[in-house]
């Protein structure tokens, strides 16, 4: 007989600084015709080798939709909010991401304060 899984209690980020100071989950939404999949997985490869050696990186993933395979989705979290901002103004940043950009269309970038988390 196996028992059901418990759940880590979830960890509160709020603290008493301000949404800067806590950890920051950034999503960007995409859309990739199909005939630059390949094209647009090779560039994400290639950013998320170099921004997981990003002081203040915590980890990214891409993500494909299961009911329309054009739709993307790339979330990250870093540690805080300044250090997501330090990377993506950066000139590295800018020059990583357009051969991922020649692959994309409909971009929409969203930035969010983690205030709850399991572990």
């Amino acid at each position: 007989m196996s028992s059901a899984p418990t759940s880590a209690p979830a960890q509160d980020t709020t603290g008493p600084g301000s949404a800067s100071d806590v950890p920051l989950r950034v999503i960007f939404m995409v859309t990739v015709p199909e005939d630059r999949t390949e094209r647009f997985l090779a560039a994400y490869d290639g950013i998320s080798r170099r921004v997981a050696e990003v002081d203040g990186h915590v980890e990214d993933q891409v993500a494909q939709s299961t009911t329309d395979p054009t739709r993307w989705v790339i979330t990250s979290l870093w540690e805080t909010a300044a250090a997501f901002e330090v990377w993506e103004r950066s000139t590295e940043h800018r020059t990583l991401v357009a051969p991922m950009r020649e692959c994309f269309t409909d971009p929409v970038s969203l930035r969010f304060a983690v205030r709850r988390q399991t572990r």
